[in-house]
């Protein structure tokens, strides 16, 4: 049967400070309330208000007056906005039209039918409004007409609205704006039903002034394989009602029923998430459903293991909501399995439960739930959850933290979910360098404020986790341990030890000369750009070095013992992936931990490409083969020599370099029987050190005997006699051994410049470690460099490794520059 049920909460703060709604404050298993639908005695209004915080009813087929609502309103007191008012939510339908005489002709273009073909695939960024069906046109445009499973005998696109054959009432697309403006306008009197102006307000209709809606139905857009509606296309067009109804009236409390769906990362409803629209959501027949006669229902293993956690997860984000669980009971009374039910949703859950018979009818009203958290107290920390869980069995709890992940001067933490019965449940993070952080008070940040990881919007699964907050103002190269402890409203924090460490580190550069046939001596300098403990899978990689030079990106795996088993015959596969994007959501994501998600990857010394789905694309690459050096045999350590100008080609076939200008990723990676997966890092080259490639030009252009004399090579040296010496021959791109030009200088007449002098010259676009720098003189003694007085005109690529470069020099009329030069320098040097 169709919920009904109750809220309540303190209208002033159901916005939180970014405009968001949040959950009721004080929400958790020790806040009564109670759905009724039936009709109302002044008796029963009274105990309403004296014993509980919530109160759902339904004024359309209730005889429910607006004076006996604001007599519960205003609690034990009797006086509206003191602390022990009641909150009071009128019910609406807002996915069926329950109206009596529907269906109606509207506009007359009406059913819809789902958009896509077949009714099949994504129904992100399809018409939300749907097509016409093909047998239809003489209805409302907000009726459906897909079909239903229901034993109502339609038939998908028969030109008559579905309709749901238990309630009576048809399916409607809720993102229709005429749908919209009959929800609000709508009264008991007139049409039969009452809208949300005349339940919220006192000035429409009988005038209710209800504090909030019970919003119901909205498992009209469930998935179609859910197999009760075929109309999962309309889930954005329900989320977007929502949303609008929630910006329409800010200050009144909303709950959700039937909508579960919008809060499993497996299903593309999450996309559409109605979190952030609702203070509340209804789980009803959580525990028995109004079919199970008071017993479990057959869906109650499937809801506490697969549904609870995410529900659970979702309430507890910081634009989350409180919830509140119904369940039934069969014709022998309220005592059957209830205690069962009690300690499911309350102990084990935190959420308060109300139970009656399937009319929501039952008089008296109970008062087990109080009765029940009197007798057991809460008294012990929040219980660990696991939100991958299949179906019908929990996986085991995943305790404190899960993974982290390093950052620049920081460190990214992720953990699953905690339950509680004296929720909200909060975080509290402990961090330190040194292991007795836990007893640290100055290593706590409580209480904090997390976010959802990318990999847990994309599914649960055994890699990802609903929760992710990042520690800043971390030291790069220092190793930090973390761990996460749960802890409900009333202080108790669980006390898990779990803990995992990580070095927060930066984008890596660094330059290196090759390293010739396997020697690792150049590498002594450069620091590991990733570490692992010894003995946590085989082959046991223990470091990574990473460096470069102008032609070959290098890379240097340790392992843990001489024996080893690396790159060696029938030993596991050592994997290197290329994130050229450094974004996980693109690309292959490598053991589903969307950590990286690689273009390109490394099996030894097989390159391949990768594709978000797909593994190995098929093609093939260009100068990416690596030399690895010592390879298939039994080390300490390997080497990777990669070209930097590796190729693929795209989809249009252009050629595509490998590495790109910008920061990329790389992962390191094996498989076997012990996969390990040892981490990522962030990588850009470095530019050749200007020492470096100026003692590599001299050494090219100069034969060994005139590089033994400073007249002919050293740095003033001006051989050729063209009053340029050699350091200033190698910044433009001139020739030392002959005598040619470095600068053209003219004087042109710039408007916005009054006049200037324009100075054009080449310049090394590889060697930031270089300065140019124009000077000014009159007397060729004293040289002036005034950066007011130069303007950038035009820079652009001229031969490989340089760019022509026009700097124009301010010169007023009444100014006595004569002369100017350009100076070259080493950075840090005269």
């Amino acid at each position: 049967m169709r919920l009904f049920t109750v809220f309540l909460c303190c209208l002033c703060v159901v916005y939180s400070a970014t405009g968001q709604r949040t959950r009721l404050p004080g929400s958790n298993a020790d806040y009564p309330y109670l759905v009724y639908y039936g009709n109302w005695t002044d008796a029963q209004v009274s105990f309403a208000r004296n014993h509980y915080k919530l109160v759902l009813l339904h004024p359309t087929v209730s005889n429910i007056s607006p004076e006996q609502i604001a007599t519960i309103q205003s609690g034990i007191d009797g006086i509206r906005g003191t602390g022990d008012d009641v909150l009071v939510l009128g019910y609406l339908s807002i996915g069926e039209d329950d109206r009596p005489g529907a269906p109606f002709t509207g506009d007359g273009t009406g059913p819809r039918v789902d958009p896509r073909p077949r009714g099949v695939g994504p129904f992100r960024d399809i018409d939300m409004f749907g097509h016409r069906s093909p047998g239809g046109g003489q209805y409302a445009s907000y009726y459906l007409d897909d079909g239903s499973l229901l034993e109502n005998g339609s038939s998908a696109h028969d030109g008559f609205p579905d309709r749901n054959a238990a309630f009576g009432a048809y399916y409607v697309n809720a993102g229709d704006p005429t749908w919209l403006e009959i929800l609000r306008n709508s009264t008991k009197e007139i049409d039969g039903k009452a809208g949300m102006d005349e339940l919220l307000t006192q000035t429409t209709g009988a005038g209710y002034g209800c504090d909030g809606l019970l919003l119901d139905t909205l498992d009209v857009a469930a998935p179609n394989s859910y197999g009760a509606t075929q109309h999962e296309w309309t889930a954005p067009g329900m989320s977007a009602l929502i949303s609008r109804i929630a910006a329409t009236f800010p200050e009144k409390v909303l709950m959700g029923n039937r909508g579960l769906f919008y809060y499993d990362p497996n299903l593309e409803h999450y996309r559409f998430s109605t979190r952030g629209s609702l203070n509340a959501v209804l789980f009803e027949g959580y525990y028995s459903d109004s079919n199970s006669a008071g017993l479990p229902s057959p869906y109650f293993s499937g809801n506490k293991a697969y549904l609870a956690p995410k529900l659970n997860a979702e309430s507890q984000r910081p634009n989350g909501f409180s919830i509140f669980a119904l369940d039934y009971f069969g014709p022998d009374g309220a005592g059957v399995a209830g205690e069962l039910a009690y300690r499911e949703s309350q102990l084990i859950q935190g959420w308060p439960l109300y139970r009656s018979n399937p009319l929501l009818t039952t008089t008296p009203f109970s008062t087990d739930a109080e009765f029940w958290n009197t007798n057991h107290p809460d008294l012990t920390a929040p219980a660990w959850d696991s939100t991958f869980s299949g179906d019908n069995a929990h996986n085991e709890a995943r305790i404190g933290v899960q993974e982290v992940m390093p950052g620049n001067g920081s460190a990214t933490i992720r953990w699953d979910v905690a339950r509680d019965q004296s929720g909200p449940v909060r975080y509290n993070i402990y961090y330190g360098e040194s292991a007795d952080f836990l007893s640290d008070p100055d290593s706590l940040i409580s209480a904090v404020e997390m976010t959802t990881p990318p990999t847990y919007a994309e599914g649960s699964s055994s890699h990802s986790f609903p929760f992710e907050y990042t520690v800043g103002n971390l030291v790069n190269g220092t190793r930090y341990y973390f761990a996460v402890r749960a802890e409900d409203f009333l202080g108790h924090e669980d006390s898990n030890t779990q803990v995992l460490s990580t070095i927060p580190r930066g984008i890596s550069s660094q330059f290196m000369p090759y390293p010739i046939e396997g020697n690792i001596t150049p590498w002594e300098e450069i620091p590991s750009a990733l570490g692992d403990p010894i003995g946590d899978g085989i082959p046991d990689m223990v470091s990574v070095k990473i460096a470069n030079n102008r032609e070959h990106l290098f890379l240097l795996l340790e392992y843990n013992q001489t024996e080893a088993v690396n790159a060696f015959e029938g030993s596991p596969s050592i994997f290197l992936s290329l994130d050229r994007d450094r974004d996980p959501s693109t690309g292959y994501d490598i053991y589903g931990r969307g950590l990286i998600g690689a273009e390109v990857s490394w099996q030894n010394a097989e390159p391949f490409l990768q594709s978000t789905n797909l593994f190995n694309t098929g093609q093939s690459l260009t100068d990416a083969v690596p030399l690895i050096t010592p390879y298939r045999t039994r080390t300490g350590s390997q080497q990777y020599v990669i070209s930097r100008n590796a190729r693929f080609r795209d989809l249009s076939g252009a050629e595509v370099r490998v590495f790109p200008d910008a920061p990329f990723r790389l992962a390191i990676w094996s498989d076997g029987d012990q996969p390990e997966f040892l981490g990522w890092m962030d990588y850009t080259f470095a530019s050749i050190p200007v020492r470096v490639a100026y003692d590599n030009w001299r050494e090219e252009t100069f034969t060994d005997s005139q590089l033994q004399d400073p007249d002919i090579s050293g740095h003033n040296a001006d051989w050729d006699g063209d009053g340029h010496p050699v350091l200033l021959e190698y910044a433009l791109g001139l020739n030392p051994l002959e005598a040619d030009k470095a600068l053209l200088v003219e004087r042109v007449h710039e408007p916005s410049m009054n006049s200037s002098i324009r100075v054009s010259f080449q310049q090394r676009n590889e060697l930031p470690d270089l300065i140019y720098e124009i000077e000014t003189s009159e007397d060729l003694r004293t040289w002036n460099a005034d950066p007011n007085q130069l303007v950038e005109i035009a820079r652009q690529p001229s031969s490989p490794g340089f760019d022509q470069v026009i700097v124009g020099l301010r010169s007023p009329a009444n100014a006595r520059v004569s002369f100017l030069r350009l100076r070259v320098a080493f950075a840090g040097a005269p």
